[in-house]
């Protein structure tokens, strides 16, 4: 096999492509300059300027495995880039809209997510600001123009796209306010589908129901703001759903809005043509509510031939990747060695060639519509246009669009599949175009209905000929165009009479119009609009052929030739069943659509050269030397990016001011960005990716490191909150908490952060290394390689004696413990907060929250009594004038806890306390925080308290009575029967209970690495289990005693030995038992350890010697009275309501 000979067979395919400077002596590069000035059409020079923009800057380089939010951004940034160039304005559909129309073909190459915003931005949105506003709204251009203000386009409703002058989103207006309200009536009137919603819109042009009164004006534009500039947060009112991934085109921000009574000012109605005056009178240029909406969505037909615009654009680059690709792949030639190009096989050229003819068919036929809209575009107010030019533009707009897609959907799947394999990589472009397609289907009205619409204005114009006589034809006169040009012609008006005569109930049925359109004649209908499409192409060709230079007619004519023999071959059924073209005919028009395809591929260099695209936006591996570039591990990029992808402008923004607040100890803005901005910009860039790496935003913030080690902990948090952190992005937290600790213990910071953060910091350290120890704990599901990483990583990462170690350092340090011991520093601290004008309040908050810290450290450990003891000073029972309170989650945390820790060491009365305190601020706060990141925490905590309080008052009848009537009533309703079922013993709900309520226990102690199955998070729940279930087990034989002792005032030991079923030595153990578990060791004043007995039991009873017989004489245990209990707590609760408007003190930041 001669291999040197393929490889320079190969190579000089490629260098007819690869080399802009080296011409192969047969290309011919005057006839490819002259069919691209025919393709382009218009504005060279902007064309010439956006293409090097596009190639220079390595902004544009393609990246394909990339998360949703970068796809986005970059989508974004490049359009921000080419808006720089001043190559397009949305001025310019007033002065040269051609300049529009040219920057979304040259942006398309590089990116279809790109030109889709841009579409989006300058047409719809910005050209409808333009058109249909007037000087009160055009302050807005200078800010379209430079991506300022970024708008989208609210026409199409979930329940209304086709029919979208039915949508149920109305405006009424309010006479009394001189405002419209904006409302979304039904889901179904949520706007669907609106590009630049999700991310990056201010504004909304919002079509609505336009109602005064009882009156009905038909639909509306309005200017909506949607978004905050600062902040990107939802005006109120306005709801924004991002609609997610979707199959192509995921750089476009698809969203759902909806409107909830959004107020917007008289003024924002888009008042060209219609306007309200102050009091509510309205007037209009338009007299019939259809026409105005017709006007008023008058966008889309230059929108159409937007994505038109960028349809072409689509099919030219993927036929220059199949194209370029079929000529270097070589395969199977006459002596069986692989050294013929595919492209040489009829059944490749069969495939390509006749989309090559259609794509620059319909590139010469967009040029001719591109024209007449210009013409009639209606932003010139000189320009005079007649309804019936009117008409033959909406025609024409209704039908390229279609044709363009559809030729994009065809082009690039067939070029796919012809490319075999290498067409399903990402970076060979085939797959985005075909997603691409399919979006321009459907978008700016379905293909199908604006063919059905097309089809209506055909019947309702003059213009169009019913009746034409057929061409005479023979073999010979098929290879003449204007022969192809009369069969057009003729099928067009058949086919126009038809569904003429069916409209106007001509044929033999007279059916209904409606029913003849919608169910009966759809193909008719379809095939009219077809016709009439075609032939408008065809003639656009045949009038730029009549023009063009001679010696490029003949590679024209072919190609021209060809799109038009295709669609006779496609519908050669159609002409020969009426007898247009014969049978003899007929039967060799295959032939000649070979023949063409053989003559149009010998051309087919001269036609990609004609297409201009610059080889660097070309990308494709294919289209290159795509040998070469399988010589690395290229993971499916085609290139490299020069430099890290640009971190978005917001988040740039967000990590510069981030920093100066943080450096001036600006403490409020500190706060609102930490609190709000941070997690804004985490939903909306980063939901299931990382934030930017600290390194890549280090040279925006002077490389401070104190700084970037504030942002790594923000960085890796977001990573736990998103998924599931790696062995290394936990080892990295890790390093980074130790430095951050050793900072703040080693150093003098001069430094404030909202009290929300520092709590956040140690609950995070805490959960990392809870988090740490479960994960290390499970070896089942691991493979050995992760097992030995891991054993490998577990030098001293996130050990328990060094995170007690780190939190008792930054307690002793802070001297908290001391602060809070006197008498005054309690209530000083919940007064000023822990803020100064003259000192850092971080090293002393953090010691404050630490303490918190090691009580749930040790509580998870197991070791609930060193929990309470580390919680000192702090008492969860004393709550006046305790800080923690005015941190919800910190003050939730305490009192879980707490109660947990007293549960395990049979303190229930006060277990109970914590427990209620616990509900009862959840049931305080939850409204506050329903929107917060942390409201799904809060309410399982709430939960959890719920069933450990439902175990407590099963083992402790007394804990009712400790309860607030708000949380007695929520207990016994959600927990009422399983309460019932433990005090008869119950010990399964025991378990479930303490398995739901129980904190996440682990072990100190790394796994037994040998043991591949083994998961020491159970050993250590179990033992945990184990002892509690160890005191109900105990206690099995309580409930049916004091049962007995209820029914009898009076029972000997003996008859209770019977009745209970044991004998009496037992029953005088279990006697001891209970008159043992009558009290309980309670907090009344010191520190949380110390205490008094106090009854905790339901009954008591002595034990009396008489007639020689032991006597047990029982009688309810009297208790507290009800009422009584009610009182003091009603009084209490008015106290602290005196206290509180008193210190009226603000929420803690």
């Amino acid at each position: 096999m001669n291999t040197r000979g393929n490889v320079d067979r190969r190579i000089g395919a490629l260098s007819r492509h690869m080399d802009d400077t080296t011409r192969h002596e047969d290309r011919d590069v005057p006839i490819a300059r002259m069919l691209q000035s025919i393709l382009d059409h218009d504005c060279p020079e902007e064309r010439k300027k956006l293409k090097h923009v596009m190639v220079s800057d390595s902004l544009f380089v393609p990246r394909w495995n990339v998360s949703v939010s970068e796809e986005r951004e970059l989508a974004f940034e490049r359009l921000k880039r080419l808006c720089q160039t001043g190559c397009f304005s949305i001025k310019d559909f007033r002065d040269n809209p051609l300049r529009i129309f040219a920057a979304h073909e040259c942006a398309t190459l590089a990116d279809v997510s790109m030109a889709t915003k841009m579409t989006v931005q300058f047409n719809l949105f910005g050209g409808t600001v333009l058109k249909l506003g007037t000087g009160r709204h055009h302050f807005l251009l200078e800010g379209i123009d430079s991506l300022e203000d970024v708008g989208c386009f609210g026409l199409t409703e979930l329940g209304y796209g086709n029919n979208a002058v039915c949508m149920a989103t109305t405006a009424r207006y309010d006479e009394g306010s001189r405002e419209f309200v904006i409302h979304s009536t039904t889901p179904l009137s949520q706007k669907y589908w609106i590009t630049n919603g999700a991310t990056h819109a201010h504004w909304a042009v919002v079509f609505a129901q336009l109602l005064i009164g009882a009156e009905n004006h038909g639909i509306h534009g309005f200017l909506v703001k949607i978004r905050d500039h600062s902040t990107m947060l939802p005006m109120p009112g306005v709801s924004i759903q991002d609609m997610g991934h979707k199959m192509g085109c995921n750089g476009v921000d698809n969203a759902k809005l909806a409107f909830d009574h959004v107020r917007v000012p008289r003024e924002a109605l888009l008042d060209a043509h219609s306007s309200v005056s102050e009091n509510g009178v309205f007037t209009s240029k338009i007299a019939k509510p259809r026409d105005r909406f017709l006007r008023v969505a008058d966008q889309l037909l230059s929108g159409r031939l937007c994505i038109a615009s960028m349809m072409i654009s689509g099919a030219k680059m993927s036929l220059t990747v199949a194209l370029r690709y079929a000529s270097s792949r070589l395969c199977v030639g006459p002596t069986g060695a692989s050294d013929t190009p595919i492209l040489n096989y009829q059944l490749q050229q069969r495939a390509l060639m006749p989309l090559l003819a259609d794509t620059v068919a319909l590139n010469i036929g967009l040029n001719y519509v591109k024209e007449r809209w210009a013409a009639a575009s209606g932003f010139d107010p000189s320009q005079k246009i007649s309804q019936q030019e009117a008409r033959e533009v909406v025609i024409l707009c209704c039908t390229i669009k279609p044709m363009c897609a559809w030729n994009l959907e065809r082009t690039a799947s067939t070029c796919r599949e012809r490319c075999g394999g290498q067409g399903y990589l990402s970076c060979n472009r085939f797959g985005s175009l075909i997603g691409f397609s399919h979006a321009g289907i459907t978008a700016e009205g379905d293909n199908r209905v604006l063919f059905q619409k097309a089809a209506k204005e055909l019947i309702a114009s003059s213009q169009y000929s019913r009746h034409v006589k057929p061409p005479m034809v023979t073999q010979d006169s098929m290879s003449n165009i204007f022969t192809l040009q009369s069969l057009f012609m003729t099928r067009e008006a058949k086919k126009l009479a038809y569904i003429s005569d069916i409209v106007a109930g001509i044929g033999p049925s007279q059916p209904d119009v409606f029913d003849a359109w919608m169910y009966q004649e759809s193909d008719a209908v379809q095939g009219c609009t077809q016709a009439f499409g075609e032939r408008q192409v065809l003639d656009a060709c045949i009038n730029v052929l009549a023009s063009s230079p001679e010696n490029l007619k003949p590679v024209l004519t072919d190609i021209v030739c060809l799109y038009a023999m295709k669609r006779i071959e496609d519908d050669l059924a159609w002409f020969m069943y009426n007898d247009i073209i014969p049978n003899d005919v007929a039967q060799c028009i295959p032939d000649i659509v070979r023949s063409l395809c053989k003559r149009v591929s010998q051309h087919w260099q001269v036609v990609i050269d004609s297409f201009d695209i610059p080889e660097r936006l070309v990308s494709a591996p294919i289209a290159g030397n795509w040998e070469d570039f399988n010589t690395t591990d290229n993971q499916g990029e085609a290139e490299r990016p020069r430099m890290p992808v640009a971190v978005p402008k917001m988040v740039q923004d967000f990590v510069i001011y981030f920093y100066h607040h943080i450096r001036e100890r600006n403490i409020r803005e500190i706060y609102t960005m930490y609190s709000h901005t941070f997690p804004t910009l985490s939903e909306r860039f980063f939901k299931g990716s990382a934030w930017p790496r600290a390194e890549s935003i280090a040279y925006l913030v002077d490389n401070d490191h104190v700084y970037l080690v504030l942002y790594k902990e923000l960085y890796f948090r977001h990573i736990y909150a998103s998924g599931t952190p790696t062995l290394e992005q936990r080892r990295e937290s890790w390093e980074n908490y130790c430095e951050l600790f050793s900072i703040i213990l080693t150093s003098n910071l001069n430094m404030l952060l909202p009290n929300g953060w520092l709590w956040d910091m140690i609950d995070e350290y805490v959960y990392q290394f809870q988090s740490y120890l479960q994960y290390r704990g499970k070896l089942l599901g691991k493979t050995m390689e992760e097992i030995q990483a891991l054993k490998n990583a577990d030098q001293g990462m996130w050990d328990s004696k060094l995170v007690i170690q780190t939190l008792d350092q930054l307690v002793s340090h802070s001297r908290i413990r001391e602060e809070l011991s006197t008498p005054e520093g309690p209530e000083a601290l919940y007064k000023t907060e822990g803020y100064s004008t003259t000192s850092s309040n971080v090293l002393r908050m953090l010691g404050y929250f630490s303490l918190i810290g090691l009580l749930r450290v040790h509580c998870v450990l197991g070791d609930h009594t060193a929990g309470i003891k580390a919680l000192a000073p702090l008492n969860p029972h004393v709550r006046k004038g305790l800080f923690a309170t005015k941190i919800a989650m910190a003050a939730i945390t305490m009192a879980y806890y707490s109660g947990f820790a007293l549960l395990m060491m049979h303190r229930y009365l006060d277990a109970a306390d914590c427990f209620n305190f616990g509900v009862m601020y959840v049931n305080k706060v939850k409204s506050h925080h329903a929107r917060g990141i942390g409201h799904g925490q809060l309410l399982k905590k709430n939960e959890q308290m719920y069933a450990a309080l439902a175990m407590t008052s099963s083992l402790c009848a007394a804990v009712q009575k400790k309860l607030d009537e708000a949380a007695a009533s929520s207990l016994r309703e959600k927990y009422g029967d399983k309460i019932r079922s433990m005090q008869t013993g119950s010990f399964s709900t025991f378990e479930e209970l303490f398995n739901y309520s129980c904190p996440k226990f682990v072990s100190p102690d790394p796994p037994e690495w040998s043991d591949a199955a083994c998961n020491s998070n159970n050993a250590a729940m179990k033992a945990q289990l184990a002892v509690f279930m160890a005191t109900v087990e105990e206690r099995k034989h309580l409930p049916a005693l004091k049962q007995v002792l209820k029914l009898y005032s009076s029972i000997t030991i003996s008859k209770l030995a019977s009745i209970a079923e044991m004998d009496e030595a037992e029953v005088r153990k279990q006697l001891d038992l209970l008159r043992a578990t009558s009290s309980v060791l309670t907090w009344v004043s010191g520190d949380t350890l110390s205490g008094e007995p106090q009854p905790c039991g339901d009954i008591d009873f002595t034990i009396e010697h008489r007639d020689g017989q032991d006597f047990v004489v029982g009688q309810e245990a009297k208790g507290v009275s009800i009422k009584g209990d009610f009182l003091i707590k009603h009084i209490q609760k008015f106290n602290d309501i005196i206290r509180d408007l008193k210190d009226v003190p603000a929420i803690s930041t």
